[in-house]
């Protein structure tokens, strides 16, 4: 059932938005720094991050945000499934973040509820390990240091500094500070 309905909604968004791409948001950090927005060096890419690059997956992106919307774990591994035909896992990723991002900018009931079941993102987005990734690089970027500032615990949990928290969190752009905020901080990072 959930396919057919897929198959119709890609269908229909072919049809009405090819020429109609999604308006150019904020960028984020974990937009930007991890997957690739803007400023894109295209004589260096895979044809997977070109593709990716070039605004293919926004059919795929709207599917997933009508997902989220309706707050269903079931749905979401529907979709889980129609994105693992895709060439490779990367674009899951890709899709998946983007699109909660995008929902948090937008929707941030919707994009909290799947904050709170992240879990069902998993394997396709680890949104526990790109968090602390991300926040490692924002923190080092800072001029923060391991094991001073923050560490990842052998649990793989990181502990951040209550100064280093504070300025990270007022870094972070609105839907990365919810992220890190909702995936890291419940878990009490705060070393």
């Amino acid at each position: 059932m959930f396919f057919e309905k897929s198959i119709e909604v890609l269908e229909r968004i072919n049809g009405e938005f090819v020429n109609d791409p999604m308006p150019e948001q904020e960028s984020t950090l974990l937009f930007r720094s991890s997957y690739g927005v803007g400023g894109a060096d295209y004589s260096v890419m895979s044809d997977a991050e070109r593709w990716l690059s070039l605004d293919q997956y926004l059919p795929f992106q709207r599917i997933a945000l009508t997902v989220f919307q309706a707050r269903n774990v079931a749905a979401v591994s529907s979709l889980k499934k129609l994105l693992v035909a895709l060439p490779s896992p990367l674009y899951a990723k890709k899709i998946l973040l983007r699109a909660l991002l995008q929902l948090l900018e937008c929707e941030l009931e919707n994009g909290q509820w799947i904050l709170d079941h992240c879990d069902c993102l998993l394997p396709e987005l680890d949104l526990k390990a790109t968090a602390q990734s991300i926040a490692i690089q924002h923190l080092t970027s800072l001029g923060f240091s391991s094991p001073h500032d923050f560490e990842l615990s052998s649990e793989a949990r990181l502990k951040i500094s209550e100064p280093a928290c504070t300025i990270l969190l007022s870094a972070l752009s609105d839907s990365d500070r919810i992220v890190i905020e909702k995936v890291l901080l419940d878990q009490d990072c705060r070393g």
